[in-house]
């Protein structure tokens, strides 16, 4: 079971909102989504109408914020928590469009997208923005998966009945192989079209002996996921409610899928008030009350900064492992898995030799003259870096020599020894190399200059890639 939330504010529903959220704006947003970033919490939420007729406002709400914008605030305010639109309305965008906003979106957040999409109903907004209403279930199949064929692809190629193109650069484009696709809805209809064009069905108004039911009668894919909402909880105000509501919107159904489930974030009840302070309470439970409360602020400071001493320690440790890895890597020629430690379109800054991107750093370790220094006897010996973490990003230097086997004598020798200045970036798959800059260590100043860059912040690599 993973836990989101439902963000709120920007989304206000008749009768669901909390009274807090009608002046609450951008700054609180950010501050409830940093806090679900730091305790762990799986994904936030963010969902779509253009403009609602004032009619239909009494009864869905008239505060819809823009999902694009909102979400692509969140990304720089948060590390870890996914992204997800729940739910964008197909028939309002082209699948191209979506594929290029909100990949953008994936690019800048480190691949955090979770993409949720719904086919619509309300027909005024559908008129209003000239889209087609009648029809809408067949065209959404189809953007879903004009959608899939084009969402991590640069030159994306889809053939439809509603949707066709081909021969145009979509740059940038998602970070992620597969974006993870929610579909909504309430009806079997969507339930099988989440499982032949998704990853993930977001039901909503339907009993859990409905859901148990319908889900029971799919033929659903593994690793399929059901995002459950149990509304709005109060843990510190009404524990037993919470947990009873919160177990039954995370039960298994009979085919064991995993669930996610949505619980609200609520300002202002991060506790419940001490007896004390009620009517009837007493003087000495109320102390004790505070008492324990202060203790437990306390102690959740000391876990949080535990916390960040660990993930400091866990983000050096991977960094370190994977420059260290380059030297076996590259002295047993595998070529795959030493450009796989560089993102797709990494800088390899070698005196002799720059590489751009994956391909490049591949066919160096195939080449030739690399293939003859592996057949003739080498080693490339890389020492421990020096590892800086700053959120996402990072930074690192280090030493590494090349020894080289003589053919006529059959001993070893130095042939070179480097300055090594890396930067590395944080995405969905782990850690991975942008920028990796070496000279060798031959009297020149360019050489020792490389290793005094890592300290003094100056992070101005010669040929390095722009930050995605």
């Amino acid at each position: 079971m993973r836990i989101g939330i439902v963000t709120p504010v920007v989304v206000q529903l008749p009768g669901v909102r909390s009274e807090w959220e009608r002046s609450a704006g951008i700054e609180d947003i950010g501050v409830i989504a940093e806090t679900a970033d730091r305790l762990g919490y799986h994904h936030l939420t963010c969902s779509e109408h253009v403009a609602v007729p004032a009619a239909v406002a009494e009864e869905r709400g008239a505060v819809y914020w823009d999902p694009l914008a909102t979400l692509g605030y969140l990304a720089a305010r948060t590390r870890r928590i996914r992204l997800a639109t729940q739910v964008l309305v197909l028939g309002y965008h082209h699948p191209l469009a979506i594929a290029k906003r909100y990949g953008t979106l994936d690019r800048i957040s480190g691949g955090r997208l979770t993409l949720g999409l719904g086919v619509g109903s309300l027909r005024e907004e559908f008129e209003l923005l000239g889209a087609p209403f009648e029809g809408r279930g067949p065209r959404a199949d189809e953007a879903i998966a004009a959608l899939r064929a084009a969402l991590s692809r640069r030159e994306p190629e889809f053939h439809g009945d509603f949707y066709d193109f081909s021969g145009f650069v979509v740059e940038p484009h998602a970070r992620q192989e597969r974006v993870p696709i929610w579909i909504g809805g309430r009806t079997a209809r969507s339930l099988r079209r989440a499982a032949a064009y998704g990853d993930g069905w977001v039901p909503f108004g339907l009993s859990l002996d409905r859901l148990a039911g319908m889900l029971g009668e799919a033929d659903l894919p593994d690793g399929f996921e059901v995002v459950l909402s149990v509304g709005p909880l109060d843990p510190a105000g009404s524990p037993g409610a919470t947990g009873g509501r919160a177990g039954a919107g995370t039960r298994r159904g009979r085919h064991g899928r995993r669930r996610h489930h949505r619980g609200g974030v609520r300002r202002g009840l991060p506790r419940a008030a001490p007896r004390a302070a009620r009517p009837g309470g007493r003087d000495g439970h109320r102390l004790r009350t505070a008492r324990r409360e202060r203790r437990m602020t306390d102690i959740e400071q000391r876990l949080a900064r535990l916390e960040r001493r660990l993930s400091a320690v866990e983000d050096e440790l991977a960094i370190t492992r994977l420059i260290l890895s380059y030297g076996p890597l590259v002295d047993s020629g595998s070529a795959d898995a030493v450009a796989a430690l560089w993102e797709r379109d990494g800088v390899y800054d070698v005196d002799e030799l720059l590489m751009n991107g994956q391909d490049e750093i591949r066919a160096m370790v195939l080449s030739d003259m690399h293939q003859g220094w592996i057949s003739g006897g080498c080693a490339h010996v890389v020492g421990p870096p020096h590892v800086t973490v700053t959120g996402d990003e990072a930074v690192a230097a280090g030493y590494t020599m090349m020894v080289v086997r003589d053919a006529g004598s059959g001993a070893f020798r130095l042939r070179r020894t480097t300055a090594n200045h890396w930067r590395l970036r944080r995405g969905p798959d782990g850690w991975r190399v942008v920028t990796r800059t070496n000279r060798v260590l031959d009297g020149r100043a360019e050489s020792p200059e490389l290793l005094a860059r890592k300290f003094t912040g100056d992070s101005g690599d010669e040929g390095a890639a722009p930050s995605a």
